[in-house]
């Protein structure tokens, strides 16, 4: 897993993602849930799970 989220970190070069950003794309891939509770909107509104699918920011809806 530490070398998958190595992978995502340098896919988004422009936004910085953090190691704690890469396990929760992961997560929400395995799962296939994009619900996430975060304060990092800049960040989540960029990343991408599953491949394509953007999350839903619960805290902004």
């Amino acid at each position: 897993m530490p070398a998958v989220a190595a992978e995502f970190m340098a896919r988004y070069t422009d936004t910085p993602m953090d190691f704690a950003d890469a396990t929760l794309v992961l997560t929400a891939g395995a799962w296939v849930c994009g619900d996430i509770l975060t304060l990092d909107e800049r960040g989540f509104r960029t990343f991408r799970f599953n491949r394509s699918k953007p999350f839903r920011l619960l805290l902004q809806e």
